[in-house]
């Protein structure tokens, strides 16, 4: 019987196959010399673990296509596609143009775009946020929800995936809108047990776009992607017009539109 796709087993595996390759073979001292592998050595020794791991995961989980860069020194030694963009014209993964949904990475990304405010002391990390979004938030007075629980999974909110998964893309909605229209309840108070939370982040996403005043596709945009050089990556909702989106929203989300597409909410 086939195992069921694991995002985390399969992103596991992976990384700790780059990170056994990027360690190296252990030396004993009489070996040890002030040199290092190249690039190229490190390049080859990684994309051989690579291949084994990665290959390996896409057969036991059943998931057509991945890929997979590996970054040393500020340099990508190994970037690789694997498997199939499309299973029915099995196009392959071209790791320059195959476009994957972002999924979780949204949270480091979220996170990242968040601390960069914080360090140039634009946001206050430890306020209260139902005080900064126009979204309801279940809290008290006696009990605020911060940031700071936010990003750390501590926000206390009930533990559901209600308004996520949207099979018709034209229920496709807004950031503000989900929070606006399914907020969850707190079931414990804020700061002290950690949880995974989705709907943490998606407020903590909102309190980017409410600092920026902007939608939260566009203040992710302004605030990471873009300065970044990621031309090709967006949140912006991908429907079948796009004459409310810039020419560079446009343009990621061409790349993303068609079989490559694996759910109705794909964003690179």
């Amino acid at each position: 019987m086939r195992r069921s796709p694991s995002r985390r087993r399969f992103l596991a595996g992976t990384g700790a196959a780059c990170t056994a390759a990027l360690a190296g073979p252990p030396v004993s001292p009489s070996d040890a010399s002030p040199s290092t592998a190249t690039n190229e050595q490190l390049g080859s020794d990684v994309e051989r673990r690579l291949d084994e791991a990665v290959e390996a995961s896409l057969a036991e989980h059943d998931v057509p296509g991945a890929s997979v860069a590996v970054v040393s020194d500020g340099s990508p030694p190994v970037a690789k596609g694997y498997g199939v963009a499309d299973r029915e014209t099995e196009a392959p993964v071209d790791p320059e143009e195959t476009a994957f949904r972002i999924g979780s990475v949204s949270k480091p990304v979220v996170a990242t775009a968040l601390m960069d405010r914080i360090e140039r002391d634009e946001i206050d990390p430890d306020a209260d946020v139902s005080r900064r979004l126009d979204v309801p938030v279940d809290a008290s007075e006696d009990e605020p929800v911060t940031l700071t629980d936010l990003i750390t999974h501590r926000g206390g909110f009930e533990s559901t995936n209600r308004g996520m998964w949207i099979p018709d893309e034209g229920d496709l909605r807004s950031l503000e809108s989900y929070l606006r229209n399914d907020p969850q309840k707190r079931v414990r108070a804020p700061g002290r047990i950690g949880s995974y939370s989705n709907f943490g982040y998606a407020l903590a996403g909102q309190v980017l776009a409410a600092h920026a005043d902007e939608p939260f596709h566009r203040a992710i945009d302004e605030s990471l992607l873009r300065p970044a050089g990621m031309a090709d990556s967006s949140f912006s909702i991908i429907r079948g017009g796009a004459s409310d989106l810039t020419e560079r929203e446009q343009r990621a989300s061409r790349s993303m539109r068609g079989p490559t597409t694996h759910d109705a909410t794909a964003r690179r």
